[in-house]
């Protein structure tokens, strides 16, 4: 690297705000020879500039020494000169993002390591006869794709019922789905596959994120490494888990990255820009149509817009520069937001309102920052414009928009109050007690949480000290999302995506510190230019220990936690074989829905009534009778409610204090015998899941000594062997007795042998043995 680049980027790393007059007198240059008076300096710092022999006087006029060598270090491109390590050697420090295998390998190696960490539960997923997606709410749009398969769909369809919702998902999928055929089992392997394409899609982008902020691969590939394991983006974004989550996170990493790019160099080629700002518009747009609350992923941007402002005006640098492109690729976001609204009918119109006051607010911030800046008026004064821009908005928007307002009154009442969801995971904090106060943050990040934050804080302090916007607008989205994932772990994956790249910086420093070797540039105080590479020579024995055992100190934990997250959400044999008995069972009975309903835990519901029935949009029954239904002793009650539902399935789990008459113990450890209605079909090898089916039973009567104990055993008719079974009654004051058996089977009663066939049970009848 020459000298006179050396000395600019020294000078420039002190005095950022310097960029913009170094541009304008690039283009001043290219006419030809100036003088002091056309350049935006004062004489002081023209003094300085002149001194370092960045600029020369030829015949009584100025030039730049090297025009060439300004413009590589404005644009954070690498000297073609080839640098040295400490020993001298030759490294390939220098080498460009694009330039060859070598630049492409961390973040292939990385992409790799992510794909892996996706995709190990195979075997969980894509069983014999059926897709088994992870968890319960991926089985809604399971049910969505197979009703546009059923309906023989057009591209871009989506069920009425989710246009307001994530119809951007769901035409997605349905899209890929129809370009492969449109058979239903095509689009359960599209569900099934999309999180894995979504997560390597998402990662790619915070790997370039990483790489604008630091110019370091080493920082962003420990940032792929970190998203592989980190727990709660490992599930999220799991092979067979497709939810929204993953979807969302494409969108805000490609906002994210556009944003920092923008902010990092506003002004490079105008194609460049263009493509940054068009990746703004697009993010933003897809935010709000792929989740009805998308809206909410949009905050950060307004408090970076009132940061970037605010930094702007201090420094005296132009915010229509430093925040236009930004506003420009929001208000190009709202507007194709309104377009698919109006032409497709998706979302409401709160939602796609919300890109549309945002375009305005941050257009309002850019125009008082700018006119306080030109006006000279002090920082004081311009923060209060910008408050005053805020609520400004909120007031012109609860009187012209009153409906928006009331929905988001009524959306950030739900987000703090939570009322009436305190069962469901994602509604409470990642420090939530129920987790464990410090603890919490461990089933979501391991531990690389708590390395992140220190370098997240200061990444925004750097940013606004150092007038480093991109470090502004990377600590924004940062601290935006922990303070949302202090309300709720619902905003834990997005944390997580921005998180990484900070625990990424903190691993890279953290082995530089241990093993004395070059930390980040932008850690040593100095200005990143040259891209600083990964280096793949064998390595020393040290230097692996080293790796591994800062591995293990940043992402160790979350290394070992992602598994068992992931196994949270797995269905294990024995509950995919009660799925596929019931299924059997449905087609040779003949049922269709509801007679085939399965009636079980709510978290579990969905996933038995797809491999049953298909219908399993919602688990709204489950959810609201489930728990009464097992803690309750009155099992004729029940039957009543249930008789034309077609399963009922029980577990083991543990239920604290079930009293013992409840019919969780009277189905799960005593088979239902006693029950009168619940006819055993199913148990498990281990019993760990059995199903009944509601049955009227059949009633057997007898006589006997008076007041004596008649005792019944036998075998329960069950699959997959039959079940034994020992109770007994008493007999009346008349020697009369009565049997309820809700089980086919061959039983003793008594001095009796009776066998009671599946007939029997279901019509009720009545038999005497008298």
């Amino acid at each position: 690297m020459s000298e006179m680049t050396d000395e600019l980027e020294e000078l420039l790393a002190d005095k950022v705000y310097l960029e913009e007059a170094f541009e304008t007198l690039l283009d001043i240059d290219a006419a030809g020879p100036w003088e002091f008076d056309d350049v935006p300096m004062d004489s002081g710092t023209f003094g300085e500039v002149v001194s370092r022999d960045i600029v020369e006087k030829v015949d009584g006029e100025y030039r730049l020494a090297d025009p060439d060598g300004v413009r590589a270090v404005l644009e954070g491109e690498p000297s073609t000169a080839t640098p040295t390590d400490h020993s001298g050697s030759p490294t390939l420090r220098s080498v460009p993002f694009d330039a060859d295998w070598q630049a492409l390998r961390p973040l292939a190696v990385g992409l790799v390591v992510v794909f892996l960490a996706r995709v190990y539960m195979y075997p969980q997923v894509f069983r014999p006869e059926a897709i088994t997606l992870l968890g319960n709410d991926p089985y809604m749009y399971r049910y969505l794709l197979l009703e546009l398969a059923r309906d023989n769909a057009g591209l871009f369809a989506v069920p009425g019922g989710i246009k307001v919702g994530e119809p951007l998902l769901v035409s997605t999928l349905w899209t890929i789905t129809a370009i492969l055929g449109g058979a239903k089992e095509t689009g359960f392997a599209v569900l099934a596959w999309y999180p894995v394409g979504a997560a390597l899609i998402s990662a790619a982008l915070v790997y370039a994120l990483s790489m604008t902020l630091t110019r370091d691969r080493r920082v962003g590939f420990a940032t792929l490494v970190l998203i592989a394991v980190m727990p709660v983006l490992g599930y999220r974004t799991a092979l067979g888990f497709g939810d929204h989550h993953a979807f969302d996170l494409v969108w805000l990493a490609l906002t994210m990255t556009a944003i920092t790019w923008l902010a990092m160099r506003p002004d490079r080629a105008a194609w460049k820009t263009g493509l940054a700002i068009a990746g703004v518009a697009i993010g933003v747009s897809g935010q709000v149509l792929a989740w009805n609350a998308g809206g909410l992923l949009l905050v950060p941007i307004a408090f970076y817009g009132v940061a970037h402002a605010a930094v702007a005006v201090r420094d005296d640098q132009s915010v229509v520069r430093a925040l236009g492109p930004v506003t420009l690729g929001v208000a190009i976001g709202a507007l194709l937001s309104w377009v698919v609204h109006l032409q497709a009918g998706w979302q409401s119109q709160y939602m796609v309102l919300t890109p549309t006051l945002l375009a305005g607010g941050l257009l309002g911030v850019l125009a008082v920052a700018e006119v306080g800046r030109r006006l000279e008026v002090s920082a004081p004064v311009v923060g209060a414009g910008l408050l005053g821009v805020g609520i400004v908005s909120i007031v012109v928007t609860s009187v012209v928009f009153p409906d928006f307002t009331a929905e988001a009154v009524t959306e950030l009442t739900q987000l703090v109050a939570k009322s009436g969801q305190e069962e469901i995971a994602e509604v409470k904090s990642i420090f939530s007690t129920d987790y464990g106060f410090i603890a919490g943050p461990f089933f979501f990040f391991g531990v690389s949480l708590f390395f992140a934050l220190p370098y997240l804080f200061w990444g925004f302090w750097h940013g606004v000290k150092r007038s480093r916007p991109a470090w502004v607008a990377a600590g924004t989205y940062g601290l935006v999302f922990f303070l949302l994932g202090v309300i709720r772990v619902r905003f834990a994956s997005q944390l997580a995506l921005i998180a990484a790249v900070f625990s990424g910086l903190a691993f890279v420093h953290i082995y530089a510190v241990v093993t004395e070797g070059d930390r980040p540039d932008i850690l040593a105080g100095s200005r990143p230019q040259s891209i600083v590479p990964v280096t793949w020579n064998r390595p020393e024995r040290s230097t692996v220990f080293a790796l591994v055992g800062v591995f293990l100190l940043v992402g160790g934990l979350g290394a070992m936690m992602t598994p068992l997250r992931v196994n949270l959400l797995t269905y294990d044999q024995s509950q995919y074989d009660a799925a596929m008995y019931m299924d059997r069972h449905a087609d040779e009975q003949d049922l269709e829905y509801p007679g085939s309903y399965v009636f079980s835990e709510w978290g579990e519901n969905r996933m038995y009534n797809a491999l049953v029935s298909g219908e399993s949009r919602s688990y709204g029954y489950a959810r609201a009778n489930y728990q009464d239904f097992i803690t309750s002793p009155n099992g004729s009650q029940w039957y009543d409610r249930l008789k034309d539902r077609g399963y009922i399935v029980t577990t083991d789990i543990d239920r604290g204090d079930v009293p013992s008459q409840a019919l969780q113990t009277q189905l799960h450890r005593y088979d239902g015998r006693e029950t009168s209605h619940y006819r055993l079909l199913y148990a498990s090898e281990d019993e760990s899941v059995k199903v009944f089916s509601p049955v009227a039973g059949a009633t057997i009567t007898g006589t006997a000594e008076e007041n004596r104990t008649v005792s019944i055993s036998g075998e329960m008719d069950a699959a997959p062997v039959a079940i034994p079974a020992e109770w007994s009654v008493r007999t009346d004051a008349g020697g009369q007795y009565t049997v309820d058996i809700p089980t086919p089977g061959r039983y003793r009663i008594g001095e009796h042998r009776v066998t009671v066939n599946e007939s029997a049970v279901r019509s009720g009848q009545e038999i005497s043995l008298s």
